[in-house]
């Protein structure tokens, strides 16, 4: 299976697709073209971020999780992290759509 890979300056642009709302000027990504096709039209949209859930863990403990081994079997895609690949930094990124420059979060 090949999972699609895509970047945490992706979400922002996405979820104003879904929504029709316009993408802030400060975002640099685009939109996830599988997420926007599944969910257009919408009226609320959440976003659960498990936080340090990376690839790696994932590989580890899937066994561990059938539900969530079920959706990932169903559709499931990679969100790169921005540098540093720290929390703020990277839901900062998620929020704005932003690169390091732009946001300015950087601890």
């Amino acid at each position: 299976m090949t999972i699609p890979v895509y970047s945490m300056l992706d979400v922002t642009p996405t979820v104003s697709v879904i929504l029709g709302l316009p993408a802030p000027a400060q975002a640099r990504g685009a939109p996830i073209p599988t997420i926007v096709g599944d969910l257009t039209g919408v009226r609320r949209v959440a976003i659960l971020a498990l936080d340090a859930f990376g690839w790696f863990a994932w590989a580890l403990w899937q066994s561990e999780m059938p539900y969530l081994r079920s959706l990932h079997a169903a559709r499931s895609l990679i969100l790169r992290s921005v540098l540093p690949s720290i929390t703020p930094v990277n839901f900062a990124t998620m929020v704005t759509g932003a690169d390091l420059d732009g946001h300015g979060v950087r601890t």
